[in-house]
C-alpha cells in the first residue's frame, strides 16, 4: 500500500504490467487498490489434468500475455491457484508461496524490472473509449436546415417565375430551366458569395461587374458596358413582381443577367446554337473558376466536433447573449449583429454583415420569406460567431477552436458571464 502512496506516474518512472500465480486470495480479498484499472483480478483455478505429466495453467488475459505455471504431476494442490494482474514500480520485490497436500512449499522470488517498452494506450483505461465523431443530427447544429435537390429545384423554379425568361426563350424555356436546376448549389453560393459583398440581401451592380472582371469571364464578344443593359433589362418589371432598387437586384434578377450574358457570349457568336447549351458552356466556364468557400468553412471548422464541444460547454452563456442581442425578439438583426461585434470586437462593420450573411440558411421564396434575410436564430448565430473569430487578426496563426475560444473569453465578461471548459462526455 505504501507503493501506491508516493503517487507517482506509472508512465514515467516505467512501471511494469506484472502477472504471477499465488494462492493467497484465498482467505482474504484481493489488494483491488493495487490493480491497474484496466483489468480485474482474475480468480482463475488450475485444473487438475492426471492424463498430464505435468499440470500445466495457460492464461491468456487481454493484454496478450500469457502466463505458464507447471507442477510436477505427484504433488496435489492444497487449493486452487490464482492469477493476478498488477501495474508495479520496477524496484519492488514479491515473495509469495504455493503450498501442495504434502506439505511441501514451494517459494517463489518476483523481482519487478523496469518497463522499456511503451505501454499501448488501450491499457490506461477500463475500456476502449468509443471513437466520437461529429453528427449533426446530435449537434447544436441540428435545426440548421441543409437545402435538399428538391429546395434548391423549389428556389430555381420560383426566382424564374418572376424573371421574363419564358417569354425569351420561347419554346426552348423548358431546357433552360433544367441547365439552371442543374446549377442550382452553385447559382445559390453565388448569391450568397455577391450579396455578402453588396447591400445585403440584394446584389450591387458595381460589385457584380467587379466580380465578372476579376474572373475574367467576359472576353471580347461581351463588355460590362453590356452587362449595364442587362441589367437594366432585367429591372423593367412591374412593382408587383419585382423589387426594383437603384443599382441593386434580388437573387431572381441574377438569373436573367446570367443568361443574357451567355446569350451575347456564345449564341450571338454562333458558338452555340441554343440558349440552353450557351448557359452551360457560361455556367461552366464561370464556375470552374470559383471555389465557394462558404459552405467549405462550415463544413470542415464550424460542424466539427471540437468546435461543437467548445460552443456546447458555453451553449448556456451563449443563449443569454442571443437573448440579449436580439433585444425581446425571437431573432438578432443586421443591426443588433453590428452593436454586438462592437464589444470588443476588432472587426469592421462590411466583415460583420458578410459574416451575417454567410451564416444564413438559404432563403427558398424572397416574395414569402424575405424577411428571414435579416431575421437570424440561434443555429445560425453561433455560426455568425465563429466566422467573426476566424476573422480577427492574431499575432500567429492558430486553430479556429482556439480564436473562438478566445472570442469568448473576451465577450461573456461583458455580459458578468464566465467561460466555461469545452464539453467533454462522461465517459471520456
Amino acid at each position: 500500500g505504501d507503493v501506491y502512496k508516493r503517487q507517482e506516474c506509472f508512465l514515467c518512472k516505467a512501471w511494469r504490467l506484472t502477472g504471477f500465480i499465488c494462492n493467497s486470495f484465498k482467505k482474504r480479498n484481493p489488494p483491488t487498490a493495487l490493480l491497474c484499472s484496466t483489468y480485474k483480478n482474475l480468480k482463475i483455478p488450475l485444473a487438475k489434468k492426471e492424463s498430464y505429466e505435468n499440470i500445466c495453467a495457460i492464461i491468456e488475459c487481454n493484454t496478450k500475455m500469457k502466463v505458464a505455471y507447471n507442477i510436477p504431476r505427484e504433488n496435489a494442490l492444497k487449493e486452487p491457484l490464482y492469477f493476478a494482474l498488477l501495474l508495479l514500480p520496477p524496484y519492488i520485490d514479491i515473495k509469495y508461496a504455493i503450498t501442495f497436500t504434502n506439505g511441501e512449499v514451494a517459494e517463489n522470488n518476483l523481482k519487478v524490472t523496469e518497463r522499456v517498452e511503451d505501454i499501448h494506450s488501450s491499457l490506461y483505461y477500463e475500456h476502449k473509449s468509443k471513437q466520437r465523431e461529429f453528427i449533426k443530427a446530435e449537434s447544436l447544429f441540428k435545426d440548421w436546415r441543409v437545402d435538399t435537390e428538391e429546395d434548391l429545384r423549389r428556389m430555381i423554379e420560383i426566382d424564374y417565375s418572376k424573371t421574363k425568361l419564358e417569354k425569351l426563350t420561347n419554346e426552348e424555356s423548358h431546357k433552360v430551366l433544367n441547365v439552371f436546376y442543374e446549377y442550382a448549389d452553385k447559382i445559390r453560393d453565388l448569391f450568397i458569395l455577391l450579396a455578402a459583398k453588396s447591400s445585403y440581401p440584394y446584389i450591387s451592380r458595381f460589385c457584380f461587374n467587379g466580380y465578372l472582371k476579376k474572373q475574367n469571364i467576359l472576353g471580347n464578344a461581351c463588355t460590362l458596358s453590356d452587362v449595364d443593359r442587362y441589367f437594366i433589362a432585367t429591372s423593367l418589371h412591374s412593382e408587383k413582381d419585382s423589387i426594383v432598387m437603384d443599382n441593386n437586384f434580388p437573387r431572381y434578377q441574377l438569373l436573367e443577367v446570367l443568361l443574357r450574358i451567355a446569350n451575347r457570349k456564345y449564341k450571338e457568336t454562333s458558338a452555340a446554337k441554343t440558349y440552353s447549351s450557351a448557359l452551360k458552356m457560361f455556367l461552366n466556364e464561370l464556375f470552374a473558376k470559383e471555389e465557394f468557400e462558404v459552405r467549405k468553412f462550415r463544413e470542415e471548422k464550424v460542424w466539427s466536433l471540437p468546435m461543437d464541444d467548445l460552443l456546447r460547454g458555453n451553449v448556456l452563456e451563449l443563449r443569454h447573449i442571443f437573448k440579449a442581442s436580439a433585444e425581446g425578439e425571437r431573432f438578432v438583426t443586421v443591426k443588433s449583429a453590428v452593436s454586438l461585434a462592437k464589444q470588443g470586437m476588432s472587426v469592421s462593420e462590411y466583415t460583420v454583415i458578410e459574416a451575417y450573411c454567410q451564416s444564413k440558411m438559404a432563403v427558398i421564396d424572397e416574395a414569402r420569406q424575405g424577411h428571414e434575410y435579416k431575421q437570424m436564430v440561434f443555429e445560425e448565430f453561433l455560426e455568425f460567431l465563429v466566422r467573426i473569430a476566424d476573422k480577427i487578426r492574431t499575432p500567429k496563426r492558430i486553430p479556429i477552436e482556439e480564436k473562438v475560444d478566445k472570442l469568448l473569453g473576451s465577450l461573456l465578461p461583458k455580459y458578468k458571464l464566465v467561460k466555461r471548459p469545452a464539453f467533454l462526455p462522461e465517459d471520456n
